[in-house]
C-alpha cells in the first residue's frame, strides 16, 4: 500500500511505484474519477487494464449542471414574483423514483427549463442499465444531441465531459465497475484525518494512515 501527497502525476506515479511490472501487466479493470493525473498516469503504466470512469463522479457533474440551470431559472422566476423554484434544490438533485406525489407535479412544468434539465439527467441514469456497447454509444450520442438542443453552457460542459471520455463511460456500464472501495477507503481517511487534528505534517499524518490500515487489516 502507498500513500503519496496531491493529486499530481508525480503523485500518482508514486503510489503505482509499488507495483511490480508482473503485477501492473496482470490488472484489468482501472476505476476512477475524471481527474487527468489518475486517468493519463494509471493507463500509460497499467496497459493491459480498462479504464471505467466511476458512475458516481459522472452523474455529480451532471446533477451540478442541473442545479446551476436551476439557480439561474429561479433568480429570473423570482424577478417576475414567481416563486415556482424556491426551495427546490434538493428536489432536483434527487432521483424521480424518490420524489412524493407532491413533488412530481412540478415536473408537470415542462416549460421550465429546469424540469427539462432534471429529465435529461433521469434520462441518462438508464445508460448504466445498458448491456451492449453498441447500445451504450448509441444511446450516448443521442442524448447529448438532445441535450445540446436545450442550449445551454452548464450541459455543454457536461456533454463535452462525456464526449471527451466516452470510452471509459461505456466501460463503466458494461464492466460494471465502480470507484465503492475506494470511496470507502478515503471515508476512513478522512476519519483518520479528523482525528489527527494536531498533526500539520503529511509524514505523521501518512504514518497515522498505514498504521491504522495495517491494524484493522485494510487494503494491505
Amino acid at each position: 500500500m502507498k500513500v503519496s501527497k496531491g493529486r499530481s502525476i508525480s503523485s500518482t506515479k508514486k503510489v503505482l511505484s509499488v507495483l511490480t511490472k508482473e503485477q501492473k501487466n496482470n490488472v484489468k479493470i482501472i476505476t476512477s474519477d475524471a481527474w487527468p493525473a489518475y486517468t493519463n498516469e494509471s493507463q500509460n503504466q497499467l496497459v493491459n487494464a480498462s479504464l471505467a470512469l466511476d458512475k458516481f463522479h459522472i452523474l455529480q457533474h451532471l446533477n451540478k449542471a442541473v442545479n446551476n440551470i436551476r439557480k439561474k431559472e429561479h433568480k429570473t422566476l423570482i424577478l417576475q414574483n414567481d416563486c415556482t423554484l424556491k426551495n427546490t434544490r434538493f428536489l432536483f438533485l434527487k432521483n424521480q423514483e424518490n420524489l412524493s406525489k407532491k413533488q412530481l407535479m412540478i415536473l408537470k412544468k415542462t416549460h421550465l427549463k429546469t424540469v427539462k434539465a432534471y429529465l435529461l439527467k433521469e434520462e441518462f441514469r438508464t445508460l448504466y442499465n445498458m448491456t451492449s456497447i453498441k447500445q451504450a454509444k448509441r444511446f450516448i450520442q443521442a442524448w447529448c444531441q438532445k441535450a445540446q438542443d436545450l442550449n445551454d453552457l452548464n450541459l455543454q460542459k457536461f456533454i463535452n465531459l462525456v464526449l471527451k471520455h466516452i470510452k471509459g463511460i461505456i466501460n463503466s456500464v458494461i464492466l460494471k465497475a465502480n470507484n465503492a472501495i475506494a470511496e470507502g477507503f478515503n471515508s476512513v481517511v478522512q476519519l483518520i484525518k479528523y482525528s489527527a487534528k494536531g498533526i500539520k505534517s503529511f509524514k505523521s499524518f501518512r504514518i497515522r494512515i498505514l498504521f491504522f490500515c495495517r491494524y484493522h487489516k485494510i487494503l494491505v
